[in-house]
């Protein structure tokens, strides 16, 4: 009678072995086949191939696993990030502007922002971009306006977040288009 050889066991172990994988020796060792039987199954059937696309397809799916974590973590960082620079521009509306001066307010704007960029992964050459223009425009402001007008632009804005300026900023445009 005929030995019953259980290629289907034999086959997967031998795609899905991890590490180095399994030799052709070992299975024969395991299953108790001869070495040359079973590769010249493996050989006719593919064996080599189906483990590589088996190995690429398991690397494709961790790499998959390890970016969804990092994007969720990405999101939760810039969601806090997002979170202080509401509660930055909160406290802002409540700070007295007698003592408040062009430079309190860069410095709490780009705290904000700076944490916001890193939870977004974005390079530290577009923050220093970001971090320059705001100095310009606020040292153009201090020096163009009297200390009690900028006070005044302080009282203003109080209670009106940057969201709702780009936002209306957005609006106006897309009614111009």
């Amino acid at each position: 009678m005929k030995k019953f050889i259980d290629w289907l066991a034999i086959r997967s172990a031998y795609i899905s072995a991890p590490g180095p994988g399994i030799s052709y020796r070992e299975l024969a060792r395991r299953y108790d086949v001869s070495r040359a039987t079973i590769a010249r199954r493996g050989s006719s059937e593919g064996w080599t191939d189906d483990r590589a696309r088996f190995r690429e397809d398991a690397a494709g799916r961790a790499l998959d696993r390890v970016m969804r974590d990092e994007v969720s973590a990405r999101v939760r960082h810039a969601a806090g990030a997002r979170k202080l620079f509401e509660k930055t521009i909160a406290a802002l509306e409540h700070i007295d502007p007698e003592t408040m001066t062009p430079t309190d307010v860069r410095n709490c704007l780009v705290a904000a922002v700076e944490m916001e960029r890193a939870a977004l992964g974005l390079g530290a050459e577009v923050r220093v971009e970001v971090v320059r223009e705001l100095d310009a425009f606020l040292s153009r402001l201090e020096a163009n306006l009297p200390p009690d007008t900028f006070r005044l632009i302080l009282q203003l804005t109080a209670g009106v977040a940057p969201i709702d300026i780009v936002g209306e900023a957005a609006e106006e445009t897309a009614g111009r288009s």
